[in-house]
């Protein structure tokens, strides 16, 4: 692991490693950074999980305010949880961290202002074991919420699996950094997450550089249910644009440095199609010049996929020009009173052709990003075989 740097902990319990050996074990690992005003709500969502064998360790990363504190008090309520501390050190440092000391055969980050419904844990684990040991990670749908816990009525679903390295690199489908398990093997073999993002100023992109580490040596499976809440606030890591944009070039650069050869079009694409998604968060935030200086930066980057993006939902970045677009928020089931944790997919039948929509376009996307890269090697090998089999001629000398 990349951090080993000196923590507090509180004392386990003897009897729980034995109560919870019982079966496969899932480990959440929640890394906290000043989240006292979230961590109770993702802490309550997990503890509510249908699926017992579970514990949780929620790595305080050097919190000023009472996160700890808070912690503190619901593990005395729950000894499936435990409170680790350490200095400040970083998302991908706490996370490492959590990952040294859990003792589950699965393993999902969880931020500490995102909630899992009940069943997450349970159909993610289901999932897993069912694609085979080939499969590395599952992941599955979330919506988005807003600072109060309310949905916003927007949400991130995809259908892709199997081998999807190259789509990855283009664009990161899974979406949230809360919405996978994956298999513990599988982490201890790649390593964890990379801290030197952190120490470049480039924290943001951790988790993408994590997901194609394993993509490129295991498959991914989905789990088409809407099972997390993924919440956008003010102090989030992902409102710090310039910082998200230095993240994802340092992900590009450690793609080069492992020698992977991609066709050069898949940087661009990753770089506008992540530039877009920083420009239609920044208009949405109300930070109209961020957004139209990313919005020129993914045109810089490749202009006709961007042009074809925009022209596909012109209305979401007429916002970064000035528009307006209205808001389209989407009810908790069951009526305004109902918690939304209660979320399930049927609460949004009314949006089946939007679900519909989104998935075909990423399914379109993949199947382009497949038929691209194997084209470009097929033009390498038979480049590569006429180097090799061209004759040499000899020049006879002149009598």
């Amino acid at each position: 692991m990349n951090s080993t740097l000196p923590i507090e902990r509180t004392a386990v319990p003897p009897e729980i490693p034995a109560r919870l050996a019982a079966e496969p074990l899932v480990t959440a690992i929640v890394p906290a950074h000043n989240a006292a005003r979230y961590v109770q709500a993702t802490l309550d969502s997990l503890r509510r999980q249908t699926d017992s064998a579970l514990e949780i360790l929620v790595v305080d990363d050097g919190s000023t305010d009472d996160t700890a504190e808070r912690v503190a008090r619901a593990a005395e309520q729950d000894g499936r949880l435990r409170l680790i501390r350490q200095p400040n050190a970083g998302v991908a440092a706490a996370r490492n961290r959590g990952l040294e000391e859990a003792r589950g055969d699965f393993i999902a980050f969880v931020d500490a202002d995102d909630v899992w419904y009940p069943r997450a844990i349970e159909r993610l684990r289901q999932r897993l074991q069912a694609a085979g040991e080939d499969c590395g990670l599952a992941y599955a749908w979330c919506v988005t919420l807003d600072e109060s816990g309310r949905l916003e009525g927007d949400f991130r679903a995809a259908l892709i699996q199997g081998h999807v390295s190259s789509t990855l690199v283009c664009h990161n489908f899974i979406g949230c950094a809360s919405a996978t398990l994956i298999r513990r093997d599988c982490l201890d073999e790649i390593g964890g997450f990379d801290c030197r993002f952190r120490a470049r100023g480039a924290q943001g992109c951790e988790d993408w550089d994590l997901y194609l580490r394993l993509a490129a040596k295991y498959t991914f499976a989905a789990v088409p249910e809407f099972l997390i809440g993924y919440r956008k606030h003010a102090q989030s890591m992902s409102t710090d644009w310039d910082a998200m944009v230095r993240s994802h070039e340092e992900m590009l650069a450690a793609i080069r440095s492992r020698g992977e050869v991609l066709p050069r079009g898949f940087e661009r694409f990753s770089r506008s199609s992540f530039c877009l998604y920083l420009s239609r968060e920044s208009a949405r935030a109300g930070r109209r010049r961020d957004s139209r200086r990313l919005l020129w930066q993914a045109l810089t980057a490749s202009p006709g996929w961007t042009l074809l993006r925009v022209s596909l939902s012109p209305a979401t970045f007429a916002l970064s020009l000035g528009g307006r677009l209205t808001a389209t928020a989407l009810p908790p089931p069951g009526g305004s009173g109902t918690s939304a944790r209660q979320l399930r997919i049927e609460d949004i039948s009314r949006r089946r052709l939007r679900i519909a929509a989104r998935l075909a376009w990423q399914y379109l996307f993949h199947w382009y990003v497949s038929v691209s890269q194997r084209a470009w090697l097929a033009v390498r090998v038979a480049r590569l075989r006429r180097a090799v089999l061209r004759p040499i001629s000899f020049t006879r000398p002149m009598p």
